[in-house]
């Protein structure tokens, strides 16, 4: 029932943000939390900003957490992480809201919302920008930690809200979170984009290709040839003098 209602959100141009999840201190490490599994979601994992708590990951095939030692950059401790890791944020030192006030939390739950709120921050900016879109810009922004690239422990990186708000990102017609992208940019821009969809991006407008150009010729002949017959018959009703 999730699994359709994630595929039913992405069929409609939702970004979907998830938790990877979090595991308890001397508990071996599981798998990534559902749906931070399915395959388009933007699976967050948490980073620690304190040496004490701080926890490099290391991976067992599935997920990875635990440890000792670390650093600002070092994933929190308490937070799983795996292949399907795509971002992360910081999840611990965080402040929450409670009934009657705020309190300080910790979690990959606190770090999956610094993720949806820069998506929602980029969208707000660039309304027409598609979902696939939106979660490549967080991707192609993010700071990148652990190994050149993508990789299992921090996924592609830290999120950036300014880089993702400012930089300059070519546009994509398929989530690079999805399967069929094979992160080679060529296939993946060659595939075809979803109708209806704008996809403005700075310094990256979609090209007017001859197809279109000879339709938008087309639509204002049509057009102006309405307004040619409207005014005709306007001119034939007017009282003669």
């Amino acid at each position: 029932m999730l699994a359709d209602a994630i595929g039913y959100a992405g069929a409609h141009d939702v970004v979907v943000i998830a938790c990877t999840g979090n595991v308890a201190a001397g508990s071996p490490p599981t798998e990534v939390w559902y749906p931070a599994r399915e395959s388009g979601v933007v699976a967050v994992a948490g980073l620690s900003d304190d040496e004490s708590i701080g926890a490099p990951a290391t991976t067992n095939g599935n997920a990875a957490g635990g440890g000792a030692g670390g650093g600002s950059d070092a994933l929190w401790s308490g937070s799983l992480t795996g292949k399907q890791t795509a971002l992360t944020a910081p999840a611990v030192n965080l402040v929450g809201a409670k009934p009657g006030g705020y309190w300080r939390v910790q979690g990959t739950s606190f770090a999956a919302p610094l993720v949806a709120a820069t998506a929602t921050l980029v969208r707000s900016r660039w309304p027409g920008m598609d979902a696939a879109n939106v979660i490549n810009r967080l991707t192609r922004t993010a700071r990148d930690l652990g190994a050149t690239g993508r990789d299992d422990r921090y996924g592609f990186g830290e999120v950036d809200p300014v880089a993702a708000l400012t930089a300059d990102v070519r546009l994509v017609h398929v989530n690079p979170l999805d399967p069929a992208a094979t992160g080679d940019d060529a296939a993946v821009e060659g595939l075809r984009a979803r109708p209806g969809i704008a996809k403005t991006a700075p310094g990256a407008e979609d090209p007017i290709t001859p197809l279109r150009l000879l339709i938008s010729v087309l639509v204002a002949l049509a057009v102006l040839a309405a307004l040619l017959v409207a005014g005709r018959l306007l001119v034939n009703r007017l009282p003669r003098p």
